[in-house]
């Protein structure tokens, strides 16, 4: 949504807000494989770029706000994008990088994109936002080749049941493919990758810049699946 604009011929910068620094390389990543110009802002940073990604714990810095401003001054700023803008709900930290750089009442357009604010919580996102008149644009979210079967069992039950299912798609799992276990807490990531023995991946994880790449690429051994506990 945000790739194709920086393609037009007189296309400026856009700055693309992003929670997670995961997603932010990822972002990145795909860009520069794209060919478009592409760079990551962090604080002392003055270089410019048809799209500028960034972080949230970096958007509510004083660094960055000037830099916005001096690309608005020397009229070199097209829009600003808040990817995955349903954590407003959810995040404290991304709704106040939102409301800072929305306050700062720069003519451009701010886009919001999200696959997963229902139409029932509008009116509560738009409150939490103070956004007056907004144009919403909406896809269809059904994804035929997606389907989403479910299992009850006792807590005592579960990780053993993960483990199971695990195994049992293991075996027919192509070249390309991948599994990810999602938990709901670290504690639980971290023990469910160690009955799994698999790399995990969590918020407060120190290997994970790593891990990552390693498992996308399918070059780490025996380790099949991570554990995301954030």
């Amino acid at each position: 949504m945000f790739m194709l604009p920086v393609w037009l011929e007189g296309a400026r910068t856009t700055i693309a807000v992003s929670p997670f620094v995961a997603l932010a390389n990822d972002t990145e990543r795909g860009y520069k494989e794209a060919g478009i110009e592409c760079i990551q802002w962090r604080v002392g940073r003055q270089e410019r770029a048809k799209l500028v990604i960034m972080s949230v714990e970096w958007a509510v810095s004083k660094d960055f706000m000037n830099y916005v401003a001096g690309l608005h001054l020397s009229e070199q700023l097209d829009r600003i994008v808040f990817d995955e803008c349903h954590l407003v709900m959810t995040a404290a930290g991304f709704r106040d990088a939102m409301h800072k750089l929305k306050n700062l009442g720069l003519p451009v357009p701010l886009i919001l994109l999200t696959a997963t604010l229902p139409p029932t919580i509008v009116k509560e996102f738009e409150k939490a936002l103070v956004i007056m008149r907004p144009m919403y644009i909406r896809g269809c979210t059904g994804r035929s080749n997606f389907s989403y079967p479910v299992e009850r069992c006792d807590g005592a039950e579960l990780n053993a049941r993960v483990c199971e299912m695990v195994a049992e798609s293991m075996k027919d799992l192509g070249g390309d493919e991948r599994i990810v276990v999602f938990c709901r807490s670290v504690k639980k990531c971290e023990k469910l990758a160690e009955m799994l023995n698999c790399n995990m991946y969590h918020s407060r994880y120190q290997g994970k810049g790593a891990k990552l790449p390693s498992w996308m690429s399918g070059d780490h051994g025996g380790d099949e699946c991570i554990g995301d506990g954030h």
